[in-house]
């Protein structure tokens, strides 16, 4: 294989890299999105417990 094939197929893998890193970074920032959407929807609801199981 000479180098110019070589450094073909190094910037395909390179690409694809980079690529697969893209998707993986925006995919985390989606998640976290969700993951403070649920906190915030946990933490507007009051949660009402029984006088019998506050140890009272």
């Amino acid at each position: 294989m000479n180098s110019k094939e070589k450094n073909k197929k190094e910037k395909k893998l390179r690409l694809e890299y980079e690529k697969r890193q893209a998707k993986r970074i925006k995919d985390a920032k989606k998640l976290k999105k969700e993951q403070e959407a649920l906190v915030e929807e946990l933490a507007a609801q009051t949660i009402k417990i029984p006088p019998f199981r506050r140890g009272s």
